[in-house]
This record gives C-alpha cells, structure tokens and sequence, in this order.
C-alpha cells in the first residue's frame, strides 16, 4: 500500500466516526473507478443534502456533472443519491446553509460546484442522514 493510499485510510476512517463531514462517492468521468472524498454537508428539511465543492477543478464535482449517481457517507451509514447542480438563488442558499454550518473554513465553498443531492429511497421508513450510525439505514 502506497503512502497516498495510506493517509486515504486515515482521512477516510477519521471521516466515517464523525457527522460533522460526509464521505461522497462517486464514479470517475475517465477512469470508472468508485472514488471517495471527504465534504461538508448540510441536510434539509425535505430530506435532501446539499454539498459544495471549494474548487471548480476538483475532480469529484466533474464526474458528478457527468454522471450525477453517488452516495454519501455518515458515520458508516450509506445513502444512494442523485445530484443535480444548484444555480442562481438555490445556490446561493446553499453555499449560505454549509457557510452557516462551518463558518470559516467553508469560505472558498463558493469556488466550485454547489449540489443538491436528493436521496434514491423517499420512503417514510427511510432514514435521515442526521441520525445516521446511530441505528442503521432501512431501504
């Protein structure tokens, strides 16, 4: 296991004992590989998740724009999503939710991307990513 692949492991397992940020994963434009990354997300009301990225050439908001299926990640509990870009004033409120949320650190949140990702299960037996890990997904 190379040095990358190792501190991937440590971000990624770090990430998954906490709710403070999601593990996104999505498949690569080029390559087809599951890739996983680390984001900050605020969940609304309605259910959906909404997701920025602090860059406009990071890799994993491409490949969302080519094909918008993914999951996220809480505390090791899994929800399959499909994301559409946000735009105009739904963007704006999102960037101000996740600000809201981080403060500080999420200012570049704006730089890139912004989506909204909406889960692939509505059912009433579905569960709210708030309240993921501590009971476990039904669906």
């Amino acid at each position: 296991m190379g040095a990358m692949q190792r501190i991937s492991g440590l971000i990624e397992g770090t990430v998954a004992r906490t709710d403070r940020m999601g593990l996104i994963e999505v498949r690569g434009r080029r390559t087809g590989r599951q890739i996983r990354t680390p984001v900050g997300y605020v969940q609304r009301e309605d259910g959906s998740i909404v997701v920025g990225a602090g860059a406009a050439t990071a890799y994993w908001p491409r490949s969302l724009l080519s094909d918008p299926r993914c999951r996220i990640s809480v505390r090791g509990a899994e929800i399959t999503c499909s994301a559409t870009e946000l735009h105009g004033a739904e963007r704006a409120a999102a960037v101000a939710d996740i600000r809201e949320r981080y403060g500080v650190p999420a200012a570049g949140v704006d730089a890139g991307p912004v989506f909204r990702l909406e889960p692939a299960d509505r059912s009433p037996a579905g569960i709210s990513i708030a309240t993921a890990g501590r009971s476990q997904l039904v669906g």
